[in-house]
C-alpha cells in the first residue's frame, strides 16, 4: 500500500481552497517531532499557500493538551480553515480532532475517511485500516489451501482477493503519474529468485519505455 502522503498534502490544501474560497488565512497543523516529514509537509504547503495566494500559519501538536492548545491558537489567528498534517498521533485522536473543528466552527481536512467519520469536514486519501492491512500469500487454490472456506463465504478468514495482470503495468504507472506527475524514477520491489517478480518488472519496463509521457525510469529492488 503506497499512501503518498506528501506528494498530495497540497492538493488537500486546493481542495480545501475549493470548498472555501473566500478563505484567506489558512492554517496547517504538524507534529514537530516527526521529522522530516513535518518539515517538507510545510515547506510544500507554503508554496502551495503562495500559488494560491493564501496566508499559512503553522500549528504544532505533539501531545493531546498541545492539539487542545493549538486550536486556541487557531482562533486567535483568524484562521478560516485548517488542513492536518498527516501523522500517528492525529491518527489516534481522529474524534478529538473532528470535535475541535466542530466546536469551533473551522473547515478542515484530513488524509483518512476516519477523521470525515468522526464529524470532520472532509478528507482526501484512504482508511486508516486500509493502510495497514494484512496482505495474503498467493496460492493456486485457496479453498484447498485452507485460506477460505470457499469463494463466496471467505468469513473472516479474507476479505477480498486481487489478479495481478501484467498487462495493467501501463495503467498503474498512467495513476502513478497523474498522482504525483513530479515523480521521473520509480521503484519496482521484486523477489530475485521469483519468476513472476521478473516477468512482471520486465513488463513494467517495457510499458515504461514505450510511453514516453510518462518519463518514468524504472529500477528493480531485489
Amino acid at each position: 500500500m503506497v499512501t503518498l502522503n506528501l506528494e498530495v498534502a497540497a492538493k488537500r490544501l486546493e481542495l480545501l481552497h475549493e470548498m472555501v474560497p473566500t478563505v484567506t488565512i489558512i492554517a496547517l497543523l504538524v507534529n514537530p517531532t516527526t521529522t522530516p516529514l513535518a518539515e517538507i509537509m510545510t515547506r510544500d504547503l507554503h508554496a502551495a499557500a503562495r500559488t494560491l495566494g493564501l496566508r499559512l500559519h503553522v500549528l504544532h501538536a505533539s501531545s493531546e493538551r498541545e492539539i487542545d492548545t493549538a486550536f486556541a491558537t487557531l482562533v486567535q489567528l483568524r484562521a478560516g480553515a485548517l488542513v492536518i498534517g498527516t501523522d500517528a498521533l492525529f491518527n489516534s485522536r481522529s474524534e478529538q480532532l473532528a470535535a475541535l473543528t466542530v466546536r469551533h466552527a473551522v473547515p478542515a481536512i484530513y488524509q483518512y475517511r476516519e477523521f470525515v467519520s468522526a464529524g470532520g469536514l472532509m478528507s482526501y486519501g484512504t482508511t486508516v485500516v486500509d493502510t495497514y492491512r494484512a496482505v495474503g500469500a498467493l496460492v493456486a487454490d485457496p479453498v484447498g489451501a485452507g485460506i477460505v472456506n470457499s469463494l463466496a463465504r471467505p468469513d473472516e478468514n479474507a476479505t477480498g482477493f486481487m489478479l495481478y495482470e501484467y498487462s495493467l503495468s501501463g495503467k498503474w504507472l498512467e495513476l502513478l503519474k497523474q498522482i504525483a506527475p513530479r515523480v521521473t524514477r520509480a521503484a519496482v520491489i521484486r523477489e530475485q529468485a521469483n519468476a513472476a517478480g521478473i516477468a512482471q518488472f520486465g513488463a513494467t519496463r517495457s510499458r515504461a519505455a514505450s510511453r514516453p509521457s510518462h518519463a518514468l525510469r524504472m529500477v528493480a529492488l531485489s
